[in-house]
């Protein structure tokens, strides 16, 4: 089983604990679909903030580690997503959220591998479908990343589903 640990810390100026309402929607999307939970297991959400030094010791061999970034985490994310890559060189680095644009930016760092645009529950949901049965990255929507010659690839937009038939963050 491959690890795949969601990050979505809040502010640094107050002591408060904000529910990770964003990437626990996209974790129970992807959680609903036994061929992701046949190769993907995921720990807890990482949302208390915490030193980056303490977070990375806690992850056990991750996989995958995913950002939701804001423009009050931003930072914070960056310099945690470095470390990981740092201790796990291996490790795939996500950026999603609001912060994260077409204009493909944070693809100028080098320990971030991949990009989701947009509503990031069924985009993740086909970005580890991809990962798994090793199909390009350039045939799944909604998704930017390098090729193997470093330059940037902006995929189709994706047009989400209904979202009625989301499973709910707080009962999965």
């Amino acid at each position: 089983m491959k690890n795949v640990y969601f990050v979505q810390v809040g502010f640094a100026f107050d002591k408060s604990v904000y529910l990770p309402y964003a990437t626990g929607t996209i974790a129970a999307y992807c959680k609903s679909i036994p061929e992701i939970t046949e190769e993907y297991t995921f720990p807890e959400i990482i949302f208390r903030r915490d030193s980056v030094e303490n977070i990375v010791e806690a992850m056990d061999n991750p996989y995958i580690a995913a950002f939701s970034t804001y423009v009050w985490n931003v930072e914070f994310n960056k310099a945690l997503a470095a470390a990981v890559k740092k201790k796990y060189p291996g490790c795939i680095i996500i950026f999603g959220g609001h912060s994260v644009s077409e204009r493909m930016e944070f693809l100028d760092e080098e320990y971030i591998d991949i990009l989701t645009l947009g509503e990031g529950e069924e985009t993740t949901a086909a970005l580890l479908l991809a990962l798994k049965n090793g199909e390009k990255l350039s045939d799944c929507c909604g998704i930017a990343f390098r090729d193997n010659d470093g330059n940037k690839i902006l995929t189709p937009d994706r047009c989400p589903g209904s979202v009625e038939n989301y499973p709910s963050p707080y009962l999965s």
